[in-house]
């Protein structure tokens, strides 16, 4: 039909994946906290740790599996694009809502009652915050997570993607000042030298990215097709399947030239992951000039801590924390 309705229609199944999303998310997050409690870690980093990487594995699950079977399974990349764009969409809508606008209007509401409530006494509260929510960063710590899976691991099925991420982390940004400011607790804040686990996270799934892109374009999208057209077949489809598809044709790997699809993804696997050892070696963590300023740095904290005495040697000890440093 006619207007915005069948439209709107469109986006129900997506919204109904999200809200399920988000209750199994809860689920798995009491058997989480559970099961990492019986594991007694010796130390709360270790527990932490732990705790992080549980989540991370059942919501990631539950994010990109509808994903990873279109791509994979089905192999239907107009619908793992489709499926990708409305997703992030929703999902992006619904941090905002769930993480500033609702919190924030039910504490308006929450706060109105109880000033009529408390009406004719004196107010003897030292802060303001007493009555607003703990702030957890683990859950801005996964969205960015999981907002990175998004742009990498179908990068092929959605180039747009890291654009759009990059306004919606400009949204992200200001709703996290809002709920920093207005709905939750000031953080303690905490000196760390990294973020943690998270980093391996990060680092697990631009790795995976690799195989996942290079399957995407060498068997579910048509980007191979383009460069080697001799090794698919392509199948026109009727104009009700085209309607229903969103594409007006299928194409599938040759017969006998599936060895050959397999081993252009393997080479080319190969070569990416060789660039890309090539440039953690040679590129690294640490500019030498930093590495340089936190061994003066070290030293003269040396030196201070030891006397004029330190001063016998000094070159040495400087190497020596210098050598720390870089190793």
């Amino acid at each position: 039909g006619n207007g915005p309705i069948p439209y709107i229609l469109l986006y129900i199944p997506v919204v109904l994946h999200v809200i399920i999303i988000q209750v199994l998310n809860k689920i798995y997050q009491v058997v989480a906290i559970n099961l990492t409690q019986w594991e007694n870690h010796r130390s709360p980093t270790e527990h932490e740790n732990a705790l992080f990487i549980k989540r991370f594995f059942f919501e990631a699950f539950d994010c990109y599996i509808a994903l990873f079977y279109l791509a994979f399974i089905e192999r239907d990349i107009v619908l793992l694009r489709r499926e990708l764009v409305s997703l992030y969409t929703v999902d992006c809508i619904r941090r905002l809502a769930t993480e500033s606008l609702i919190p924030f209007i039910t504490r308006k509401a929450s706060r109105k009652i109880s000033n009529k409530q408390k009406e004719g006494e004196t107010d003897i509260r030292l802060g303001k915050d007493y009555d607003k929510a703990e702030y957890e960063q683990f859950d801005d710590y996964l969205e960015m997570v999981i907002q990175i899976g998004y742009v990498t691991l179908f990068a092929g099925a959605f180039p747009l993607a890291a654009p759009l991420s990059l306004i919606c982390n400009v949204l992200e940004m200001y709703s996290d000042i809002f709920k920093l400011s207005l709905i939750t607790r000031r953080p303690v804040v905490h000196r760390v030298t990294n973020i943690g686990v998270w980093s391996v996270l990060v680092k697990g799934i631009v790795l995976l990215s690799v195989f996942t892109n290079l399957y995407i374009f060498c068997f579910t999208s048509e980007q191979l097709l383009t460069y080697a057209p001799s090794l698919f077949e392509v199948t026109p489809l009727t104009v009700e399947a085209a309607l229903k598809s969103g594409s007006d044709h299928v194409h599938d790997i040759a017969a006998g030239a599936g060895m050959t699809v397999a081993t252009i993804m393997t080479c080319l696997e190969h070569v990416i992951l060789l660039v890309v050892a090539v440039i953690w070696i040679l590129v690294p963590g640490t500019s030498s000039s930093v590495q340089n300023e936190l061994a003066r740095r070290e030293y003269v904290k040396f030196v201070e801590t030891h006397g004029e005495a330190a001063h016998v040697g000094g070159i040495s000890a400087m190497s020596l924390i210098a050598l720390f440093i870089k190793g």
